[in-house]
């Protein structure tokens, strides 16, 4: 057992080595690519220093693609500090993030997300908050609403309504949030949007609107695709 495990280790340490020296070709090749710097980035600041992994090397990177695209920039810093557990130099970049884009969905998202994860839920729902009621901005190049601010923007609305169950707080927010994101997504088949009619008939039921509800937890009984779903809505019932 012991000889397969150590097996295992060393040819998941080869593909690590093929997977670096794939990105550090990419990036010779085109030095001031964003996706091929940023690829490299998260590789030596995700990567443990064993595989390759190498913190000072990842800061480099960071360093010059914020000075290629400052809202690269953000991301690159944002990763980096969350990674490198530096709590000072986060809420510093967090607050050059939204001073620098307040107006943009994918960084007020982005920093929700990170809260979500490191389960600070009142901080995340601000931002997700935040994100859900900024107005969607078109490319400047395409004059377009492009599909990756229509999706974070379907992420907020979702993550809104998601964490007030948790919380159990902004329940009337939560509410419009989930109803918007139902309206708005329209696709049955889609787990995420089973999950909605659930968590929306549970702040319903939190909020005291029991018709309402029963409603969504009939629905989301009748619809779900994922057994777990099923489960739980036949609970309410």
């Amino acid at each position: 057992m012991a000889a397969q495990a150590q097996s295992s280790i060393f040819s998941a340490l080869s593909y690590a080595g093929k997977a670096l020296d794939g990105f550090k070709k990419a990036v010779d090749i085109e030095p001031n690519n964003l996706n091929y710097l940023s690829a490299l980035m998260q590789f030596y600041i995700n990567a443990p220093s064993i595989a390759g992994g190498d913190m000072e090397q990842g800061k480099i990177l960071v360093d010059k693609i914020n000075a290629l695209d400052k809202k690269e920039g953000f991301y690159a810093k944002f990763s980096y500090y969350m990674q490198d557990d530096n709590d000072t130099a986060l809420k510093k970049i967090i607050a050059e993030g939204q001073k620098q884009f307040p107006k943009d969905i994918a960084v007020h998202t982005t920093i929700g997300h990170a809260y979500w994860n490191d389960e600070k839920l009142t901080k995340a729902q601000e931002f997700f908050i935040k994100a859900s009621k900024l107005p969607l901005q078109k490319n400047a190049k395409t004059n377009k609403i492009e599909q990756y601010e229509i999706d974070n923007h379907l992420e907020s609305l979702y993550y809104t309504g998601r964490i007030a169950n948790e919380t159990k707080e902004h329940l009337d927010i939560g509410i419009k949030a989930l109803n918007d994101y139902i309206e708005q997504v329209n696709n049955p088949k889609d787990e995420r949007y089973q999950w909605a009619h659930f968590r929306l008939a549970q702040l319903y039921k939190f909020n005291q609107q029991q018709d309402e509800a029963e409603t969504l937890f009939k629905w989301a009984y009748n619809n779900a695709t994922d057994k777990k779903l099923k489960k739980k809505a036949k609970k309410q019932l």
